[in-house]
């Protein structure tokens, strides 16, 4: 066991080492980070976050309303956006939940929140663990709603590649309201003045 650990951490050394550079590097608003689970199959694979913590807001169908902060992790495959309640540090873990998300680029609207809009202005998603994850392919949501995620990944990476101003907006339809477009709940964050994303995502696909 103590060996297994020494030679992880040697590894992740030498991992360190040879990154050091791009780790230092100025990606404005991004920074790179790897992952470091030794039992993943992602392990030493680089991911852009969030430098600085990003803040919204939470709207409750009870008129409740709170501040919440985002973590984005992004990487070749995924956009995890992970919720955290500023007030409690609860993490939002709605497991297996459907949400839909609405998105604005410079104020033109990309991807619409109605249940009626059209397929290709919608973005279903689910709950992976502790995040809420976009992803290339096919995602099937719970409710049977395909959400075919992997051109809308693609959409976002150029959307922030392009760089500006975004509006995001989550929200998870109630079951018994679907076509009236109630939500059981609703987080919006907006991301201001955004640079330098096309940098960090070119290093993603050269490591």
């Amino acid at each position: 066991m103590r060996n297994h650990i020494k030679k992880s951490i040697l590894i992740i050394f030498i991992v360190s080492f040879l990154f050091s550079d791009d780790l230092n590097q100025d990606y404005g608003m991004w920074e790179i980070q790897y992952y470091e689970n030794t039992l993943s199959n992602h392990w030493g694979k680089a991911y852009i976050k969030n430098k600085d913590p990003i803040y919204g807001t939470y709207f409750g169908s009870n008129g409740i309303t709170n501040k919440i902060k985002i973590d984005l992790f992004i990487d070749e495959n995924y956009i995890d956006i992970k919720i955290t309640d500023v007030e409690t540090g609860e993490i939002i873990t709605n497991f297996s939940k459907d949400y839909k998300i609405g998105l604005k680029h410079n104020k033109k609207i990309i991807f619409k929140t109605q249940f009626w809009a059209r397929e290709k202005f919608c973005l279903w998603v689910r709950m992976n663990d502790d995040k809420i994850r976009i992803k290339k392919g096919l995602n099937l949501t719970k409710t049977g709603f395909f959400g075919f995620s992997g051109g809308k990944y693609k959409k976002i990476i150029s959307l922030l590649s392009k760089g500006g101003d975004y509006i995001f907006n989550i929200v998870q339809p109630l079951p018994l309201n679907r076509k009236s477009g109630s939500y059981g709940s609703n987080y919006e964050f907006k991301l201001k003045n955004v640079t330098d994303f096309k940098h960090a995502y070119d290093f993603l696909l050269k490591n």
